[in-house]
């Protein structure tokens, strides 16, 4: 490896430090936040788990990327990827579906905690993980482990409404109010929107990696 290249990646490592740092704290506002307002409450929505999970993957980076010659190990950047991919899915969900349905998109996305949650976290986490941390290539089957939380969270909550035993905590999960094969293709377009979302974040992740 060349000099250059090796300055080039120190860069990169400080950028995406200083990139997970800033998310860590900005988890942190949001996450305590809606813990003051909800309490354990707050753990029944996605958003705040999808939030959480990507917390403890930028503390896990961090706790790696301090040692400057050492390598990110392959299972930290895994983590990282899938926690990305379920805030982005986040985003995604809020700017396309919850948004419009609330006829506010101001509020959701920019208003109290939701910049954090909805949209700066998401956001960040992507380009640092896309741009800065990438240090070799994502597999082919990574990207079905980044469905594996959102499946999780799918089949928790469709057996709690089923039982009665929550209600939502998103209209699209109120299976008991709305036909059958339209719960259906709320989870067909939901997965399909995470599968392409793990899908493109694994590419462009790839791509910056193999010109590196």
């Amino acid at each position: 490896m060349t000099q250059h290249n090796l300055l080039a990646d120190g860069a990169r490592r400080r950028i995406a430090v200083l990139l997970n740092l800033a998310i860590v704290v900005m988890e942190l506002i949001g996450l305590l936040h809606t813990w003051r307002e909800l309490r354990w409450g707050t753990f029944l929505f996605y958003t705040t788990d999808s939030n959480l999970f990507c917390l403890t993957g930028c503390l896990l980076f961090l706790a790696h990327a301090g040692k400057r010659e050492a390598a990110v190990p392959n299972g930290v950047h895994l983590l990282r990827y899938v926690s990305t991919c379920t805030v982005a899915l986040t985003f995604l969900v809020v700017v396309t579906i919850l948004a419009p349905a609330s006829h506010n998109y101001f509020s959701i996305l920019l208003g109290g905690t939701m910049l954090w949650l909805h949209t700066l976290c998401p956001l960040l986490s992507i380009i640092s993980l896309i741009f800065f941390e990438g240090e070799v290539p994502l597999e082919r089957r990574d990207t079905l482990y980044a469905l594996i939380p959102t499946a999780l969270y799918a089949a928790v909550f469709i057996v709690l409404n089923l039982l009665w035993l929550v209600r939502g905590p998103y209209f699209f999960l109120l299976v008991y109010d709305q036909p059958i094969w339209m719960s259906a293709v709320w989870l067909a377009v939901i997965f399909g929107a995470a599968l392409l979302l793990a899908w493109a974040i694994r590419k462009a992740n790839n791509a910056v990696v193999k010109r590196l």
